[in-house]
């Protein structure tokens, strides 16, 4: 049981962060699409909607190293499970209590790792915006605007970990 919720808690977050990632490469075309020929913010915006959709695919990276994790390769010490929670090696006797010791270490790993990406992102937000502000005063609008729309990816990132952390 704990595997499983383990396998669906990982997957839905590999699945969010993909998502996040793809929601803001559309809002940069958006972007791209709705403004003028020469806008003074479109460069810093669109630098920033790119600084979160990296976060959010280093995210969908964690949560995929973590769904490995909890699934298994089969080589070395770690032996894959099969859908019914079973490891696909020889019967061992306490082999569910090491799978489901693996699948909540391997949730509560990635749940920590997403706090500190959504730490990370938030404090390059900060200085992304400050350095624009310095090296340009008229593109701070432009990216503030897109630092609170990148900025979206610490929410997604705060919840899944939320979701994880929770046995």
């Amino acid at each position: 049981m704990l595997v499983a919720r383990a396998i669906r808690d990982l997957t839905r977050a590999l699945l969010v962060c993909c998502a996040a990632a793809g929601v803001l490469g559309l809002a940069g075309v958006a972007v791209l699409m709705l403004a003028p020929e020469e806008v003074a913010g479109l460069l810093p915006a669109l630098s920033l909607l790119g600084l979160g959709q990296a976060f959010a695919l280093v995210g969908a990276v964690v949560a995929g190293v973590g769904l490995r994790a909890v699934l298994g390769t089969g080589h070395g010490d770690v032996a894959p499970i099969r859908l019914g929670g079973a490891p696909a090696g020889p019967a061992s006797t306490d082999a569910a209590p090491a799978d489901a010791e693996r699948a909540d270490r391997a949730r509560a790993v990635v749940a920590r790792r997403l706090q500190v990406l959504a730490r990370v992102m938030l404090a390059a937000c900060v200085l992304a915006v400050a350095a624009w502000a310095i090296a340009d005063g008229a593109a701070a609008v432009g990216a503030l605007l897109g630092a609170l729309v990148g900025a979206q990816v610490v929410v997604v990132f705060v919840l899944l970990a939320r979701r994880l952390a929770r046995a």
